[in-house]
Parts: structure tokens; sequence; C-alpha cells
């Protein structure tokens, strides 16, 4: 067995100079969204996270600050702009609505979604004519902002025609500790001991303890994982073997964080809310 309360110790001395220099290697798909409905709690973008798609929230007052990211796109609740930028009736909702517009088409207005509950056909025409996609829609629910976010980020994120599917993946820094423990189905070798050194989505790259071991591995192997990052264990009830680099004793698995049979629903999540933690502090959300 992996010695736990080891690891437990070491990552209480670790835990922050560990996240600070941890880099991230493949970004996730991310969402700005200018005020945000405050029904999408943590556990929601840690969901929405197993999907790859990472939502940062940002205040209208900040809209501004906002540049344009090459794997980034915008969603922009325009009823919350209008109402901070009004004093009665003045500036007029069309005029607001032209300056949101200008800062879309300073960010990338083909990845950019206003929503709002008005129905007004001078400020659909506005947008349309502009090629920004506007939902005129009550979004103020769980339900109806997941089912958008979920609806538009094949829209959203479309290069060329095509959808880009890179998992989010995490470099773990060369010092900390997290070591892993693989079982090879096929084989039935145990106890092939290692260290995590990146983590995905969608699998994890190890570097073994002894390099003669990648011997014991071919790709596609099935396997079981037991490993420990930060004092927290996780259990992979199966994974792929998706590379092999021997000169370094490197090997890398893959699995399905959304099949149950590969690993729980509660393993998963916790280990979803680690990348989390990680992409907010390394991304300053």
């Amino acid at each position: 067995m992996l010695n736990s309360q080891d690891n437990k110790d070491n990552s209480k001395n670790e835990n922050k100079d560990t996240q600070a220099k941890a880099t991230v290697l493949v970004h996730p798909k991310v969402i700005y969204w200018v005020d945000m409905p405050d029904i999408l709690q943590p556990r929601d973008r840690i969901e929405l996270l197993k999907h790859d798609v990472m939502i940062k929230s940002v205040i209208s007052e900040k809209i501004n600050t906002l540049q344009k990211e090459n794997d980034a796109a915008y969603i922009i609740n325009l009823d919350k702009y209008i109402s901070k930028n009004r004093i009665g009736k003045l500036p007029s909702e069309y005029s607001l609505s032209q300056k949101v517009l200008g800062i879309i088409q300073s960010l990338n207005p083909q990845r950019t979604i206003v929503h709002t509950t008005m129905i007004d056909p001078t400020i659909s025409a506005l947008f349309k004519n502009a090629g920004v996609k506007l939902i005129e829609k009550n979004i103020e629910s769980k339900k109806n902002a997941v089912a958008i976010i979920g609806k538009f980020v094949s829209f959203l994120f479309r290069d060329d025609g095509r959808l880009r599917r890179d998992f989010v993946r995490i470099q773990l820094p060369e010092k900390s500790e997290n070591p892993i423990r693989v079982m090879n189905l096929r084989t039935n070798v145990p106890g092939i001991r290692g260290v995590v050194r990146d983590l995905s989505l969608n699998g994890i790259g190890i570097k073994l303890e002894a390099a003669q071991n990648i011997s014991f591995f071919q790709l596609k192997d099935p396997v079981k994982l037991e490993f420990y990052i930060e004092g927290t264990k996780f259990n992979i009830k199966m994974a792929f073997v998706a590379r092999i680099y021997s000169p370094a004793s490197e090997v890398g698995f893959i699995f399905n964080i959304r099949n149950p049979n590969m690993i729980t629903d509660d393993v998963a999540t916790s280990y979803s809310s680690l990348i989390y933690t990680y992409l907010r502090e390394l991304l300053n959300s």
C-alpha cells in the first residue's frame, strides 16, 4: 500500500509551493461570463469542467479589462450591463447595446453570445448584422444557464468547422511527491510504482520509480490506478495505456471521467475539483 500518512505530511508543507509551480500544458475551453447568474455554484462549475469547460465570472464594471484570447469565448448579460449603466432612462438601451457591441468587436464576435430578456427588433438587428449571437431568453435559472453552455460550446469553440477536443492538462512540479501504484490487468503485475507528473480530465502521466518496469506495459493495456495528490487518495478502476516513453521512464494513461465503470462519481468529482483548484490558482480566476 502507498503510505498515505507520509504523503499527507509532505503535502501540508508543499501544498502552496506545488500549486504555485504547477503549469498548464493544455488549457480548457474558457468562457468569460459577464454578470453570470448567481445560480451557478462552484459544484456546477466543476461539473462543467468535466466537459472541458471552465467558467470565469466577470462583473460588467470590468468588461473593458477583457482581452481577446485565442482559446476563450464570451457570454454577456446585456440586461445587467444596461441596468448598471443607466440613470433613469439615459443612456438609451440601444446606445448601451452599441457600446457593448463595440467591446465585443475588440474581442471576438464569432465567439461571443449576448443574452437578454428584452424583445427589441432594433437591438436584435444590431447584433445580428454584426454577426453576434443574441439569445432573447430569461436564463436566471441553473437549468437554462447550463443548457445554454452545453448547447453553444460547439458554436463558440469551432475552428475551421471542427470542434477542438483537447482536454485540460496540468503539469505538476518536478519535486512534488505524488506517489502512484499501477496494476496491469493484462499481465496481473501488481504494485508498479511511480510518481504522478501530469493530470488531465481524461488521464494522467507518470514517471516510473524503476526504469526497467516500463517493460511491463504495452499500448492499450488495461490498468488500475491508486495514487495520492496532495494527500488525497484517488482510485481509478479502469484506465488504458495511451503513451510510453522509454527514455524518460514515462507512461501515460487515459480514462473517461464520465464513465462510472472506470471512475466512480464521487472520485470523478473530487478529481475534477482538484484540477479546478489548480486552474483557479494558475489562471488567477
